[in-house]
């Protein structure tokens, strides 16, 4: 598990990032999402987190599809 875990590959350096999960994430999901955000900042790497009210590991997608979502806007921001 180790081996394969993004948590134990962050890169020195990297473009900024957006860590998002849902708000209706098991416990243990939003555990991992926060601990990754954690970790990347440890590096002194730029990363936001987004957590999305109402949204799970499914729905939080959808995010992707509505031009005024959280995520859509987190990303347009980092674009610019």
């Amino acid at each position: 598990m180790r081996r394969n875990s993004p948590l134990h590959h962050i890169p020195d350096r990297s473009p900024p990032l957006i860590v998002s999960y849902g708000e209706d994430e098991p416990p243990e999901f939003r555990r991992q999402s926060e601990e990754f955000f954690q970790a990347w900042r440890g590096k002194g790497l730029i990363a936001e987190l987004l957590r999305q009210p109402k949204a799970n590991h499914f729905s939080a997608l959808a995010g992707f599809l509505d031009p005024n979502s959280p995520l859509l806007g987190a990303i347009r921001k980092q674009i610019d």
